[in-house]
C-alpha cells in the first residue's frame, strides 16, 4: 500500500510555490521556497500550501473521535437515507478513466473530500481532511506546469464561485496528452458544502472544458435520481418548522426507490435533458 509520503515523493520535484510559482523544497518540517522565502508548514506530514492571504478557512488538525462519537456516527449513517446521487447504473465514472493509466502514473484528484479512488492518486483538498495528501486552493495549485497524466474533479465545480479559474489550473498542470475527468450536477437540489453556486447542462459543461478534446461525455446521474431529489425536497416544504427535520428524513426514505428507475430510463435518448448530473472525460491536445 502506497503511503502519503510515497505519493508526494512522486511529485516532489514538481512542487511549486503558490506565491511566486517557482520550485520549492519539500522537507520533513515544512516546504520552503528559495525564491520568495515563503515557508509552508506540514501538519502530520501533509504540506499546507495555501498562500498566507487565503488561510482564514483552515480548521487545523482534525481531532480524533472518541468511541462514543464513533458509535453515534455509525448510527447516524444507518439512519441517513441514501443520497439520490449514489446510484448510476451503467456509468463507470472515474473508474473508467483510471483504467487508462497504470498504477504509478501521476494522477491528481482535486477536491477529493475524504475518499481515495486509488492508492496512487494524490489527493488535494482545501483543508486537512482524512486521506488528504496536500492542502491547497484549487485556483492556485502548488505544482509546476505539465505535472500530471490525469486530473479528476468530481462534484467540485458547483461549489466554487469561479470554476473557470480551476479549469485553467487543470489545463496548466496537465501534461500534453493528459486527461481530465469532471462530473457536475444538472438537476439537483441545493447542497452547500459550504457553498453552492451553479449547475451545468451538457453543452454548458463542454463550453467550460472547451480546451479539451472529448473522449466520452454524457449523463452521470439519470432523470430518476433528479426526480427523487426534487420529490424529497418538495414534500419537506409542507412540513411546519418543528417537523421539518423528521419529515425531511421520512420523505427521503419514501422517495429513495424512485432513483432505481434509472436502470430503465437512465440511458434512454433524451435523458440528458432532465438528468441529475453530467460528466466529461477529455484529452489535452499534444503539442
Amino acid at each position: 500500500m502506497l503511503s502519503a509520503p510515497g505519493r508526494l515523493e512522486r511529485v516532489r520535484e514538481r512542487l511549486a510555490c503558490v506565491v511566486c510559482g517557482t520550485r520549492v523544497v519539500l522537507q520533513a518540517d515544512g516546504v520552503r521556497c528559495g525564491s520568495c522565502a515563503t515557508v509552508f508548514e506540514r501538519v502530520n506530514g501533509v504540506p499546507v500550501m495555501v498562500a498566507p492571504d487565503e488561510r482564514e478557512h483552515l480548521h487545523g488538525v482534525p481531532q480524533k473521535k472518541s468511541r462514543s462519537d464513533s458509535i453515534r456516527a455509525r448510527w447516524r449513517r444507518l439512519c441517513t437515507p441514501p443520497s439520490p446521487s449514489e446510484y448510476a447504473p451503467g456509468h463507470l465514472g472515474v473508474a473508467q478513466a483510471l483504467t487508462t493509466w497504470p498504477i504509478g502514473s501521476a494522477i491528481l484528484e482535486v477536491g477529493s473530500g475524504v475518499r481515495r479512488v486509488r492508492e496512487d492518486v494524490l489527493n488535494l483538498e482545501i483543508d486537512l481532511f482524512e486521506n488528504v495528501d496536500i492542502v491547497a486552493n484549487a485556483t492556485r495549485m502548488p505544482f509546476l506546469d505539465e505535472t500530471f497524466d490525469l486530473v479528476i474533479c468530481e462534484a467540485v465545480l458547483e461549489h466554487v464561485p469561479n470554476p473557470q479559474a480551476i479549469v485553467s489550473e487543470i489545463v496548466r498542470v496537465l501534461r500534453p496528452g493528459g486527461q481530465v475527468y469532471v462530473e457536475v450536477p444538472f438537476l439537483q437540489g441545493f447542497h452547500a458544502d459550504p457553498h453552492d453556486y451553479q449547475r451545468y447542462t451538457l453543452p454548458g459543461l463542454r463550453t467550460l472544458l472547451a480546451g479539451f478534446e472529448p473522449i466520452r461525455q454524457g449523463v452521470a446521474l439519470g432523470p430518476s435520481s433528479a426526480l427523487a431529489w426534487m420529490l424529497r425536497e418538495y414534500l419537506t416544504l409542507f412540513a411546519p418548522g418543528a417537523l421539518r427535520t423528521p419529515v425531511a428524513v421520512a420523505s427521503a426514505w419514501l422517495t429513495t426507490p424512485v432513483k432505481y428507475l434509472d436502470r430503465l430510463v437512465g440511458r434512454r435518448p433524451g435523458a440528458e435533458r432532465i438528468a441529475a448530473g453530467m460528466y466529461f472525460w477529455g484529452l489535452k491536445a499534444s503539442r
